[in-house]
């Protein structure tokens, strides 16, 4: 498969020893922010259902130790870690524009627990999940500000919000 780059080039991604079903690709990046954003809204058009960018995610680990620890030796470092009550601590790290949250300690291997999308409307985000058959709240005012509504059951075993920014 050929992929148009925002350049108006071509490059050929290969789907050979990707899980069936899954579309897998990858585009270079060049710049800042601001310029790789424009770029990929270029390359793939305006998304429908709003979505921005994921805006947090949230994983679960047994050991918040060794997960901070891994992170901060490949240059990604802790930023806060909060006390959650019952034993659980969460750590805090930030990847760009993105919240990453690893909570610990968590029962079984580590996993996805979360995902926060952060929408240009959040109402149209959630009528087209409706649309689609999923079940989501009614936007409401989020404690970080902004508003958020959540798709009620979990998608393959992880929490799915949308956000929309104050």
């Amino acid at each position: 498969m050929t992929l148009p780059r925002a350049d108006d080039d071509t490059r050929s991604i290969s789907f050979a020893n990707f899980l069936p079903g899954v579309w897998t690709g990858s585009v270079a990046s060049e710049g800042d922010f601001a310029t790789r954003r424009a770029s990929l809204e270029k390359l793939c058009g305006s998304n429908e259902n709003t979505v921005d960018y994921l805006e947090h995610i949230v994983v679960m680990t047994p050991s918040l130790e060794d997960a901070i620890a891994a992170h901060e030796k490949i240059g990604l470092p802790c930023k806060r870690i909060r006390e959650a009550g019952g034993g659980v601590r969460q750590a805090f790290f930030k990847l760009e524009q993105t919240v990453l949250e690893i909570v610990g300690p968590g029962r079984g291997t580590p996993h996805v627990w979360g995902l926060a999308f952060m929408c240009k409307d959040i109402r149209r985000a959630v009528d087209l999940a409706r649309a689609n058959g999923l079940e989501a709240t009614e936007p409401k005012t989020a404690i970080q500000g902004g508003k958020i509504a959540r798709i009620v059951n979990p998608l393959d075993g992880v929490a799915v919000a949308y956000m929309e920014p104050a």
